[in-house]
């Protein structure tokens, strides 16, 4: 079985995209000020309480089905990844579940019908660390 995603209900597999290596795993840091006090020893911190988003690549492979173009295979992702505005829903078939916006899609050309891709996204998970 291979390793993929699903974004806004629709896996990475049905587009011809293998996965090379994904960064969703990074742990966010957390979201907090510090201030220098004169006279005191160690800043001041202020906790927010929350997270930062995470930025990540997925890097991988694109074989487009027989007789479609890489330009049409890129219409299709960019239809899917870039159609919903806001954060949808992102699972991954290791179990991690995150909620995503896909910012960014870069496609090289190797052959007529395969292609490198990377995948950038924002992302943060639902439930406090």
């Amino acid at each position: 079985m291979s390793f993929y995603f699903t974004f806004n209900s629709k896996k990475s597999t049905d587009f011809g995209i293998k996965i090379v290596s994904s960064g969703h795993l990074q742990s966010p840091t957390r979201r907090f000020e510090q201030i220098s006090i004169p006279g005191r020893t160690g800043d001041l911190i202020v906790d927010e309480g929350c997270y930062n988003n995470i930025s990540f690549n997925i890097e991988g492979t694109l074989s487009t089905q027989k007789g479609r173009t890489i330009a049409e295979a890129q219409t299709k992702i960019e239809e899917w990844l870039h159609s919903s505005i806001g954060y949808q829903n992102m699972s991954f078939s290791d179990g991690v579940n995150l909620k995503s916006v896909c910012t960014g899609i870069a496609l090289t050309p190797i052959l007529s019908n395969f292609a490198e891709i990377t995948l950038q996204f924002s992302a943060y998970k639902e439930h406090s660390l």
